[in-house]
């Protein structure tokens, strides 16, 4: 099968959607399908570009965006400007409900996709412009029956990230014209499915729930704890998506080697026990990731998104810690299934009761990977969806 996978972010630009995206990606090509990946040209400045995350084995198609994200491109060779580049964005993102991507549709001309081009078309969030860029070639009637699967890694008008109310009423209008011209809708997130499936009715019975897929194995045979033993929390933390400081706290109280690694608001000191680095490379992550005992995750304080760390974690042998927040019974009920984890709430001596049960080998059997996120087994999974009828 030829197909077109569309992310209008470069892959190469380290986030969590963008190392969902590679997996998907992978498992794609793993099963043998001619994928072609078209995205913004990669801007090697970008302080989150890592060449680890190049895609192998697809080809390419790299469209020069510009406007806006030609600008921010300036700003990152010139330090100086960086500020007024994120005044700017800040002040945007109140008006606008795209990205600064949405430039990308600007390109179609410059491309050669017609409907005898590919035999399916996946676009991906985040960013939003993905989708758009893909909705912008049947308007222009590029495509007419190609059929189309739009992933969504967050919701559009109910994406927590943005709580403007000018937002939100464009978002909506904006996700209810691109929800109408999928083929299909994943959703990597159930409690999201649910929640769009009310929202929008009309089109339920075109949305699918399906999580992503862990980037690879990292099967390191599992070890006797070490004392003390290594504790990671590898993501961001800004206290409007995710409350930090009960971990925090109970990591400073507790005699375990920790390390955080990520941005946010809440003041993280180094101490004699823990130590705290900004945001890392992929590759970097993973070596903290590899060399600790337990892997931490943190749900968001509410909604129903869920940061994609947890998938790649299962694809690790690693004891996790998944802290419940949000709607956590629900979370739970979700997660529970895979007796992959050990759960808590986001409270101080919740934390360490459970690092503690750890440390006795309570939960030795929950150290394994599950072989259903593997990229071919979700990529085989969502063909079938997309080709059944």
């Amino acid at each position: 099968m030829r197909i077109l996978y569309v992310v209008s972010r470069a892959i190469q630009i380290n986030s969590s959607s963008s190392i969902r995206n590679l997996a998907s990606i992978r498992g794609l090509a793993e099963l043998g399908h001619k994928v072609t990946v078209l995205s913004a040209m990669y801007d090697k400045n970008h302080s989150n570009y890592d060449e680890k995350l190049e895609p192998e084995g697809v080809e390419k198609i790299y469209l020069t965006v510009g406007g806006i994200q030609k600008a921010a491109a300036v700003s990152r060779r010139y330090r100086g400007l960086e500020g007024l580049r994120k005044t700017a964005s800040r002040f945007l993102s109140v008006f606008q409900v795209y990205d600064s991507l949405k430039g990308i549709t600007r390109c179609i001309e410059e491309t050669e996709i017609q409907d005898d081009s590919y035999d399916l078309v996946i676009s991906s969030s985040d960013p939003k412009s993905s989708h758009l860029f893909v909705y912008e070639l049947y308007q222009r009637k590029r495509l007419k029956k190609t059929p189309w699967v739009q992933i969504w890694g967050d919701p559009f008008a109910a994406d927590i990230t943005n709580t403007s109310l000018i937002y939100r009423w464009k978002a909506k209008r904006e996700e209810e014209k691109l929800l109408g011209k999928a083929s299909k809708i994943v959703y990597v997130s159930k409690l999201t499915l649910e929640q769009q499936k009310k929202e929008y009715s009309a089109y339920r019975e075109k949305m699918l729930f399906s999580p992503p897929a862990y980037l690879e194995e990292r099967r390191t045979v599992p070890e006797n704890v070490k004392h003390p033993m290594k504790v990671v929390y590898c993501g961001n933390y800004s206290s409007s998506a995710r409350n930090i400081l009960p971990f925090y706290h109970a990591m400073q109280k507790s005699g375990y080697s920790v390390m955080i690694c990520g941005n946010g608001d809440a003041e993280i000191l180094d101490t004699a026990n823990l130590k705290h680095r900004s945001r890392v490379t992929f590759g970097e992550a993973e070596q903290v990731e590899e060399e600790a005992d337990v892997l931490v995750y943190l749900c968001n304080k509410k909604g129903s998104q869920i940061p994609g760390k947890i998938y790649q974690y299962m694809g690790t042998c690693k004891y996790i810690l998944f802290i419940l927040d949000g709607d956590r019974e629900r979370i739970r009920e979700i997660f529970e299934p895979y007796q992959r984890f050990v759960f808590c709430g986001n409270q101080e001596e919740e934390i360490l009761d459970s690092l503690r049960e750890i440390e006795s080998g309570k939960f030795e059997k929950t150290r394994f990977v599950v072989k259903e996120f593997s990229p071919e087994s979700r990529a085989a999974w969502l063909l079938r969806q997309v080709t059944k009828e």
